[in-house]
């Protein structure tokens, strides 16, 4: 089981609301973690953790999917309907 860290900003609202214009002292997961959707190489990931983690920044764990190419590999983080920046790519290595 291999698994990554992507990081973002502008990902919605945390549960609790993360303090703005403070130093975090925890992690403040996204509201509704069904939301996140994770594509690797075009297959899904498993999504286990979306979340600010620093001041403006989302951090979101994945498990890599099983069987996938090695390679840079297109990622899409996809909020809703809302997704990321294209030619994102995710090094991947067994």
């Amino acid at each position: 089981v291999c698994s990554s860290d992507l990081y973002s900003t502008g990902l919605g609202q945390t549960n609790p609301p993360w303090p703005v214009g403070q130093v975090l002292t925890k992690a403040y997961p996204i509201a509704d973690l069904s939301q996140v959707r994770v594509l690797i190489g075009r297959q899904p990931a498993t999504v286990q953790f979306a979340g600010v983690t620093f001041a403006g920044v989302f951090q979101v764990n994945v498990q890599v999917p099983d069987g996938i190419d090695e390679g840079n590999l297109p990622v899409l983080v996809q909020i809703g309907n809302q997704p990321s920046q294209a030619n994102v790519v995710l090094a991947v290595s067994r």
